[in-house]
């Protein structure tokens, strides 16, 4: 049984990613792109700044988001059912222990409820809290 503060941080992991799926997907609206251009136009008037080169982040000691196109097998252990999908842990054949979010909104007619010790390969964004990883599932297959 999960503790309520291990509870409280999964809860609070999964709105993070969730809130990031959704600010991914609006990131072109009209209403975006003019705050941009009041950006641009306030930008114009002051002088043009070097170029800003960001150094490698090293995902152990950082939190970071990955958007490429991560893809791992495992099977499915604890799961835990939300109203919009659920989240599931995902453990791979060397033992890595992943949390998944398997989401209605992001599976569309692809969503399928998973149980404990469906095998699985999994394909999303992730992001790294800590030395946990989070996949936010994009597409998947059951083996």
């Amino acid at each position: 049984m999960k503790s309520k503060q291990q509870w409280m941080c999964m809860t609070v992991a999964a709105a993070g990613m969730f809130m990031m799926a959704a600010c991914g997907e609006n990131a072109g609206n009209a209403e975006n792109s003019k705050d941009s251009a009041a950006i641009s136009a306030d930008s114009a008037v002051h002088a043009p700044a070097a170029p800003v080169t960001t150094p490698p982040v090293d995902a152990t000691t950082q939190d970071s988001t990955n958007k490429g196109g991560f893809t791992e097998v495992g099977v499915i252990g604890e799961v835990t059912n939300g109203k919009d999908g659920f989240m599931a842990t995902l453990t791979n054949d060397k033992g890595v222990v992943y949390s998944t979010v398997f989401s209605i909104m992001k599976l569309e007619k692809n969503y399928k409820k998973l149980k404990a010790g469906d095998r699985v390969q999994v394909s999303g964004d992730t992001m790294q809290l800590g030395d946990k990883t989070h996949i936010v599932v994009k597409q998947f297959t059951q083996q």
